[in-house]
């Protein structure tokens, strides 16, 4: 057993073991973090509050095995890596509980399942698959976020997919409201040219439930199918619509 501590963190060794037989280390670990407040701040955020991680380290010869297991977030987050691929699994991550980390207003309430893989950290080619649900916006903070009247009781749900390659990323996004959905089911994105491009379609079924954006008395349903193609803020927005029993299409830049 051991100790290593610094004003940052803590960690703490136990149950060491050298296996003479395989030449096998292994050793369970505890690391503090007391105050994420010293870290760096994570999307121009300067964190709060503390977090605890344990886990086990297995290492013989070139391969080695590393495990950690937290309950940070209500939920529960578990990484495994061996050797160069690491994977990383979370269940019943509350939202709630990120907004106070990175001490930020709640714009919504949900939980959070997901997985990473990354199958080789030198090439950092990865995959993931993240499921927002039982989603809910906090109205008073979206109405001043948005400057709009926002309904109360909006609920939603995410689900993104992404798979990167050699040379591109690829995503698929579902989100659902009660109030509209957005589906685009293959985003290509090009980290070299920062060039992005894909599908998606747009439904509201019921117009009056978005007066709230639109501040006008409209009934009937929307659904818009089109493409978009874009360079880092810059945006060409192309869509058909069936709008009032009519097809009308669009291009928007």
């Amino acid at each position: 057993s051991g100790n290593i501590l610094s004003n940052i963190a803590r960690l703490k060794f136990n149950k060491s073991e050298y296996h003479i037989v395989d030449q096998r280390l292994s050793a369970d670990y505890t690391l503090i973090l007391p105050n994420l407040g010293l870290l760096p701040p994570v999307a121009g955020q300067k964190l709060k509050g503390a977090m605890q991680v344990r886990g086990s380290v297995m290492m013989k010869g070139d391969n080695r095995v590393i495990k950690a297991q937290s309950k940070k977030f209500g939920g529960l987050i578990n990484l495994s890596v061996i050797n160069q691929k690491a994977t990383l699994h979370f269940i019943g991550l509350q939202v709630a509980k990120m907004w106070n980390i990175l001490n930020l207003k709640r714009y919504a309430d949900a939980s959070i399942d997901g997985d990473i893989t990354v199958d080789d950290l030198s090439q950092g080619i990865f995959q993931s698959d993240v499921r927002v649900h039982d989603g809910r916006f906090v109205a008073q903070n979206m109405s001043t976020l948005l400057q709009v009247d926002f309904p109360q009781n909006s609920t939603f749900s995410l689900h993104i997919h992404t798979q990167d390659a050699e040379s591109n990323i690829t995503n698929s996004v579902d989100f659902t409201s009660n109030f509209a959905s957005f589906k685009s089911p293959n985003v290509m994105y090009d980290p070299k040219t920062q060039q992005y491009a894909g599908s998606y379609n747009l439904s509201v079924g019921k117009l009056e439930n978005i007066q709230f954006l639109t501040n006008m008395k409209l009934r009937g349903k929307l659904d818009v199918t089109g493409t978009f193609l874009g360079v880092d803020s810059n945006i060409t927005l192309m869509g058909m619509s069936g709008f009032l029993d009519s097809n009308s299409s669009f291009d928007l830049k």
